[in-house]
């Protein structure tokens, strides 16, 4: 029988991952919006970056599956943050052009 926290964990789980491609989506679309490729770069590299993390470190087996949800849930608030940093900026110089 599955415990309930693993529940728990699958919903914690989809929730980093709402947030982490809700942050790449952002990038890519403004890449595309203001056709500059290094936002699309941004969110290849935060894509491979956050998936590669999580597969060594669950292939390695150096940390348990909760410190894992967690550390990929940090993953997901800082590209949460980059996007949003890399937004302000972009709108900024987009308003000082007019």
């Amino acid at each position: 029988e599955t415990h309930w926290s693993m529940y728990l964990l699958g919903f914690f789980e989809r929730i980093s991952a709402l947030i982490a491609q809700v942050s790449l989506s952002i990038f890519v679309w403004m890449g595309v919006k203001h056709k500059q490729f290094k936002y699309v770069l941004y969110a290849f590299l935060g894509h491979f970056l956050l998936d590669f993390v999580t597969a060594y470190l669950s292939r390695s087996q150096m940390v348990s599956m909760y410190v894992l949800e967690i550390i990929i849930f940090v993953g997901a608030i800082l590209l949460a943050f980059f996007a949003r940093s890399v937004w302000k900026k972009l709108h900024q110089e987009v308003s000082n052009d007019d």
